[in-house]
């Protein structure tokens, strides 16, 4: 009887120094931070997603990629969807860019859903892109609550006064 009670007592004091450490273990470590995107300014790589044969409609939808190295990104195996999965997407006003993207031969038809881009524009295409623009303002009319992280939600930028689109590439697709 006594050997069950000392191998009851040593069974339950594990068990509570387990469950001691793993509560300091998650005390102790940091909480998480949402991030969100500051969309004013951006210079990176992106996906922007348009529609061919507007023209009087200047604008396009940019999802920045997190990916920097721009040879990974043009690489022709770079999964783009998986790559915007749970990412903002940007209403942005590309001025007379949209008719490089509409005439380039390396925009893609688009065959996939995209939840952070709105397909009432028949947004039909896509494209790699490497773009730089800065002080934007972000236009915050429709959004009920504040964004705690990137999400499938579609923000806009207009130039205002001072917003400038500095630099804008079509980049194309590597064989590697």
């Amino acid at each position: 009887m006594n050997v069950k009670v000392l191998f009851g007592v040593i069974i339950l004091i594990s068990f509570l120094a387990c469950n001691i450490e793993k509560r300091n273990r998650i005390s102790n470590q940091e909480p998480v931070k949402h991030h969100v995107i500051d969309i004013t300014s951006y210079t990176g790589n992106a996906v922007a997603f348009f529609h061919e044969g507007h023209d009087d409609f200047y604008s396009a939808y940019i999802i920045p990629i997190v990916e920097k190295d721009s040879n990974v990104f043009k690489k022709k195996d770079f999964d783009v969807f998986k790559a915007i999965i749970g990412r903002c997407s940007i209403f942005f006003t590309i001025d007379y860019e949209l008719y490089k993207l509409q005439a380039s031969d390396s925009k893609i038809k688009l065959n996939h859903k995209v939840c952070n881009v709105y397909t009432d524009f028949n947004t039909e295409y896509y494209i790699k892109v490497w773009i730089s623009y800065k002080d934007y303002v972000e236009s915050k009319e429709k959004r009920e609550k504040t964004l705690t992280s990137d999400s499938c939600e579609i923000r806009k930028v207009w130039k205002y006064k001072k917003g400038k689109l500095l630099e804008f590439k079509i980049l194309n697709d590597t064989k590697k």
